[in-house]
């Protein structure tokens, strides 16, 4: 616990500059354990990370970005519930979607978008949803992701477009 505090209180003062999306505890302990406390590798992941996040817009991304059709539409992935601790669970069925039609029809570009969107929409919904689950607004929430892989065959990974 000690070394979550100390190395907490120092990661925030290194990145005080930083225009931060979400400023409690848990939003700079996640970059510390991703990068096992290293002060310096966590600082410039977030910094990377943040001005990903700038040069795409991602903070406005549910009001601004408009999935395509296809996407919506054709794209097998979604939000279906909680686990049993609560957390968000969604179920991304590659077997079931048409990905050289989707990549055909939409932009990679959109499509990367769109995953981020989901991401997004996803955290609104758990941020929202603190008090009725009785999270405290510091807690640190994972997601649980099922990719089902039924129908999935050579096909799907040969789309050459699919990894440009």
């Amino acid at each position: 616990m000690y070394v979550y505090v100390y190395s907490n209180i120092l990661f925030r003062e290194t990145v005080k500059d930083c225009k931060l999306p979400e400023s409690d505890d848990s939003y700079l302990i996640r970059w510390l354990i991703a990068r096992n406390f290293d002060i310096p590798k966590a600082e410039k992941m977030l910094r990377t990370s943040l001005e990903w996040r700038r040069q795409h817009r991602i903070d406005h991304i549910r009001e601004e970005f408009k999935p395509p059709e296809v996407l919506s539409k054709y794209f097998s992935a979604g939000f279906v519930g909680r686990d049993n601790v609560h957390n968000p669970l969604w179920v991304v069925r590659y077997g079931m979607s048409d990905l050289k039609g989707i990549l055909r029809s939409a932009k990679k570009k959109d499509y990367v978008m769109y995953v981020v969107y989901l991401v997004e929409s996803s955290i609104a919904k758990v941020n929202s949803d603190l008090q009725k689950y009785k999270r405290s607004p510091d807690a640190i929430v994972q997601s649980t992701i099922i990719f089902d892989m039924e129908g999935f065959s050579m096909q799907h990974i040969t789309n050459k477009q699919g990894f440009t």
